[in-house]
């Protein structure tokens, strides 16, 4: 029997964004069919002429794209991928089924005299409910909150994480289960050290088939950044979300810029650097921003140029450093694909180690190493001036040892662009 349905279904193209679940999934639709067709095509060995030859295999291939045809739906979900992107919290969920989510489309303010609070975001579904927040120093960050349904249900939900500086904290509130809360209007009661509600609406999420159907989408250097753009109010907004292949997460999109101080921007269409105000999240990297809409939306335009991102790979290398000092030593390790070398050491005392290294910056490549981690209790380290990539780390070590294990995590890495995004305030920004 002719097997070149197989290599055709094999080639079937998918969206880049499906990957490896993607495959995974043609794999099962695949075998349903197999089994499908070979149990409809087990026929007795005959003779045949060459005329009845080329009638059987005709036959045979009407049989193969009917049942083919039969059993498209599963074709589809075995390449069909849903995908669901949470504002505030800057995730995207990617499911093979229809999933009821349901989220917070912009944050919500409170003022209560110096104090501010902002719900930046929240996330609804069948398996649990995540809730982010934010606050000034006048406001006390709150062990927890009680969510309220359109019904009058109430909910407590306990602090889970949180970060914050002198002046602003933000904390987000998790829990693990169903909870009965779904479209429509809702509220937030903190009771702590005064009570006092926040309304807001939660809608269902929209569903997309890909990235690109978010918002605007650029792609350069195995990176690709969706910027997803809203109206509120009158400030337009802009959320950067990522794909990228391996173990590498984005850990700046360009707001604090690595080499020679290039930072994320936005423009309008005469040409003038618009400010960009950062709305608070709990975790890396900063993702969402609020800017001033021209009242005038007539041939109104906004470019976003976002000229590097820095990018943390998941990778690990031990190597092994003298614990005196050496100079020309010169021993070159390999971490995420890049070189570095550990050029000398310097015994500082009885107990501290520098250890100087190369990292083989160069501003004119797509991609530089300029950042290591290193699994020790403590240390600290110099950068380069002109480029920003580390030139040594010190540490304290034990004494009695001749050598010391170094092992070095998570290497950071730079990668220029620019990824730039044009956005038509008639088609992004309506009223």
């Amino acid at each position: 029997m002719n097997h070149e349905w197989k290599r055709e279904f094999k080639s079937i193209p998918l969206p880049s964004e499906l990957r490896q679940h993607s495959l995974m999934g043609i794999q099962r639709a695949q075998e349903e069919l197999n089994q499908s067709i070979g149990a409809s095509c087990k026929k007795p060995t005959i003779k045949l002429s060459r005329k009845s030859i080329f009638t059987s295999i005709a036959v045979g291939l009407l049989v193969i794209i009917l049942t083919i045809s039969a059993f498209q739906p599963q074709v589809i979900a075995g390449i069909q991928r849903i995908l669901q992107f949470v504002p505030g919290i800057g995730i995207v969920k990617q499911e093979e089924q229809e999933i009821n989510r349901y989220v917070l489309k912009q944050p919500v303010n409170m003022q209560l005299g110096l104090g501010e609070i902002m719900v930046t975001g929240v996330m609804v579904d069948q398996e649990m409910t995540y809730l982010t927040m934010t606050g000034n120093r006048f406001f006390q960050k709150p062990n927890e909150i009680v969510l309220v349904n359109n019904k009058g249900a109430e909910f407590v939900i306990k602090h889970s994480t949180s970060v914050g500086s002198v002046n602003q904290w933000s904390a987000g509130y998790w829990y693990q289960g169903k909870l009965d809360i779904e479209d429509g209007p809702a509220k937030i009661i903190i009771r702590e050290p005064n009570q006092f509600e926040i309304p807001f609406t939660l809608m269902k999420a929209e569903k997309f088939g890909s990235y690109e159907e978010m918002g605007e989408t650029a792609a350069l250097n195995d990176i690709s950044i969706t910027a997803i753009a809203s109206r509120n109010g009158s400030k337009g907004r802009l959320s950067l979300i990522s794909q990228q292949a391996g173990n590498i997460r984005v850990i700046d999109y360009g707001v604090h810029g690595i080499h020679n101080g290039r930072t994320l921007s936005l423009k309008d269409a005469d040409g003038k650097l618009l400010e960009i105000e950062k709305i608070p999240g709990i975790g890396g990297p900063v993702r969402d921003f609020y800017f001033k809409l021209n009242p005038d939306q007539t041939n109104a335009a906004y470019t976003l140029h976002i000229p590097e991102i820095n990018v943390e790979y998941e990778d690990k290398v031990a190597v092994k450093v003298p614990t005196k000092t050496e100079d020309n030593l010169n021993k070159t390790f390999t971490i995420a694909g890049f070189p570095v070398t550990i050029t000398r050491t310097e015994r500082l005392s009885d107990n501290i180690l520098r250890v100087y290294l190369d990292l083989h910056f160069n501003p004119n490549t797509e991609k530089s190493l300029h950042m290591l981690g290193f699994e020790l209790k403590s240390y600290h380290g110099k950068l380069n001036d002109q480029t920003g990539a580390l030139e040594y780390v010190e540490f304290d070590i034990p004494s009695g040892f001749k050598e010391k294990k170094l092992t070095i995590v998570k290497p950071e890495v730079l990668i220029r662009g620019p990824w730039i995004f044009q956005f038509l305030a008639d088609k992004y920004f309506k009223p």
